[in-house]
């Protein structure tokens, strides 16, 4: 034994002989995580997603956060003719090459990898797993997790870019049988061809929809404003803003104070109640008159929140223009009894089961700023415009379709019923069919409007 040695016995050793200290360690797994995220720096919320899929995971994992909903870009056709709609597809998508200097620039990765630019696909190639969480789906979208557009462009991306070989962590917010995974929480492993066979109806679906809708419907809608004024909500909006009540007339309401009583309202500029929708109303209008389709009237349900004000007559809208946590939705006196604190359920026409409706309030606020419904600042009241009767009136009345996605819904999972593609398919061509021939007879003088940046741009192939 050298000088340097040190004795030793068997019970010194018998720490480093165990079988657990003689397994082999295991490989970290590489695992890319996506999802919805709140504000907060990645750096931040990184080590505690980490040890929670480890967890689930079974082994060590070594975590990348990315925000990959920055880098995906619904894709559609341009210069489409006339002939060729109505039209049933898949959703495309573009894949936006990813910024370099992340750390230093956006916080849309972490930990950094570099100053290098690179494709979406070639960070996914990097890892063996992916994480999809999905828990605070149902904020910023209309309805709930399982026809989550997030989720939709996760799971494509996954789907395409990824390998099937390699499992994918679902959160429990997203999981099927809901209710069960909720209790148990976690992540759980499936496929990307599962969560593709989850989600693949309602993609169909939206991106029918939003096609058709720009091309069909925003013809029907260009004419129904021919020689129409600016909505009056747009031009008080700017008023105020010229003359400096802009932000004194856009406050809060003040926590403490009663939001079911009279409307807070601010006496030098009459607004206080309109603090929560001007900024989108006014960025709706601006889409619009840029010739592009103002975000959220071309959901589904938009439509639909239209027919049912035109037979509710005039709605209060009180009770959201004068809430606190935003909770609360403009049009919420058509959705029923309420469900949570945090979703309101569209009924549909009873013949099948409510949904939540989930929070955005995009669609509203697209048919403020088009003109199509208009709200009383003094009453805080909605009704239907004239132009909004002439929209209705320039289509099917078969358009009035309430039941337009409960009839696919599986309300034990939150998603579209796997064989519903038939009929989701047959449904968008039946519909559109209908529509396109009553927009047809409409005068074409009435529809000679821009039409930059919409599914189409209006040439002789049109007409």
């Amino acid at each position: 034994m050298s000088k340097t040695s040190t004795a030793r016995n068997r019970a010194d050793l018998q720490p480093f002989l165990s079988p657990s200290a003689l397994a082999p360690r295991q490989k970290p797994l590489n695992v890319l995580w996506m999802g919805e995220m709140t504000s907060s720096p990645l750096s931040s919320v990184a080590p505690r997603f980490e040890s929670r899929i480890s967890a689930d995971v079974g082994k060590p994992s070594r975590l990348t956060i990315f925000r990959l909903f920055n880098y995906i870009q619904t894709s559609f056709p341009r210069h489409m003719p006339w002939s060729m709609f109505p039209v049933v597809s898949e959703p495309w998508f573009e894949f936006k090459p990813v910024q370099s200097r992340w750390g230093r620039e956006r916080d849309d990765i972490y930990p950094d990898p570099g100053e290098t630019v690179v494709e979406v696909s070639e960070i996914m190639e990097r890892y063996d797993a992916f994480v999809l969480d999905m828990v605070h789906g149902h904020y910023g979208g209309i309805g709930d997790v399982g026809f989550n557009e997030n989720l939709l462009k996760l799971a494509y991306a996954v789907h395409h870019l990824g390998d099937d070989r390699k499992p994918v962590f679902l959160s429990s917010g997203a999981f099927p049988n809901r209710g069960k995974a909720a209790r148990e929480r976690g992540y759980k492993a499936v496929t990307a061809t599962e969560v593709m066979d989850w989600v693949r109806p309602f993609g169909i679906l939206m991106y029918s929809y939003r096609l058709n809708f720009s091309a069909i419907a925003m013809k029907a809608l260009r004419a129904a404003r021919f020689g129409a004024e600016t909505p009056y909500i747009i031009d008080h909006y700017k008023q105020m803003s010229s003359r400096g009540d802009r932000h004194d007339g856009f406050g809060r309401p003040k926590p403490n104070s009663p939001v079911t009583s009279v409307p807070r309202v601010n006496h030098r500029s009459g607004s206080d109640h309109y603090w929560r929708i001007f900024g989108e109303v006014e960025r709706a209008w601006d889409r619009y008159e840029a010739g592009l389709v103002p975000q959220g009237l071309d959901h589904p349900l938009a439509l639909q929140l239209l027919y049912a004000l035109r037979r509710a007559g005039t709605i209060s809208a009180e009770r959201f223009l004068n809430s606190w946590d935003g909770s609360e939705h403009m049009f919420g006196a058509l959705f029923g009894h309420r469900n949570s604190s945090i979703a309101d359920m569209w009924q549909g026409t009873g013949k099948y089961g409510p949904f939540h409706y989930g929070q955005s309030k995009k669609a509203e606020q697209a048919l403020l700023a088009t003109g199509l419904v208009a709200l009383d600042h003094t009453d805080l009241t909605l009704s239907i415009t004239e132009i909004g009767e002439r929209f209705l009136n320039y289509l099917h009345p078969s358009c009035e379709d309430p039941d337009v996605i409960s009839r696919w819904l599986d309300p034990e999972t939150g998603y579209f019923r796997p064989d519903s593609i038939a009929g989701v398919e047959e449904w968008l061509t039946k519909f559109f069919r209908k529509m396109k021939t009553k927009v047809n007879a409409i005068p074409p003088n009435l529809c000679e409007q821009k039409t930059r940046g919409f599914a189409f741009e209006m040439d002789e192939s049109f007409e």
